[in-house]
């Protein structure tokens, strides 16, 4: 038994398409949510 994927315009599949999308929006917010911080880290440490 294969399993031969998700057919476009499925339901499955808009649903694994907006999990990707959303997990890359929180990976872009976290890694970049910090930036602000540096610039105080900065000026404290040096």
């Amino acid at each position: 038994m294969t399993f031969e994927g998700y057919e476009p315009g499925s339901r499955g599949y808009r649903r694994i398409t907006i999990s990707l999308f959303l997990a890359g929006v929180a990976t872009f917010a976290l890694l970049y949510s910090t930036q602000p911080c540096c610039r105080c880290w900065r000026r404290s440490s040096g």
